[in-house]
């Protein structure tokens, strides 16, 4: 079971594990997904994406990578303009458009998959997924 729990005021706090993608090239992990990875001050994090099923995608923590530094609220971050256009390329997201506007968020899977050593934490992209899959329709029947 997911909560969010409402505790105060203007204040909502998620026990999810989320990743941001920023337009901009920020890329930022959530503090419930800091805490999952046991991640710290310039650690090095990859990206995996599954080469037959497209659409899967995984993070880890890996020996070599993008370093991550410490952001606001626990949360933690890095920049790759790199990374974010091959989401936002791969499942068609469309900057200030449609319900992303100008950063993606995704769920990441609270269980981890083990695979060759790595540990590998699924990113949900289904929400990604569908609307991509919306637009290819939309355009098929244009």
């Amino acid at each position: 079971m997911d909560l969010i729990i409402y505790d105060q005021p203007g204040r909502m706090v998620s026990t999810c594990p989320t990743i941001s993608f920023n337009k901009t090239g920020g890329i930022t992990f959530g503090k419930a997904l800091v805490e999952l990875m046991d991640l710290k001050d310039r650690d090095q994090i990859a990206f995996a994406q599954d080469a037959n099923e497209k659409i899967d995608w995984y993070v880890y923590k890996a020996s070599q990578g993008f370093t991550i530094r410490p952001s606001r609220s626990g949360s933690m971050r890095f920049n790759s303009l790199e990374m974010v256009t091959r989401i936002y390329t791969q499942f068609k997201v469309e900057s200030g458009v449609g319900p992303f506007k100008n950063t993606v968020q995704l769920k990441i899977g609270k269980e981890a998959v083990n695979h060759k050593g790595l540990k590998l934490y699924p990113i949900i992209t289904a929400p990604l997924a569908k609307i991509a899959k919306e637009k290819k329709l939309k355009a098929l029947t244009s």
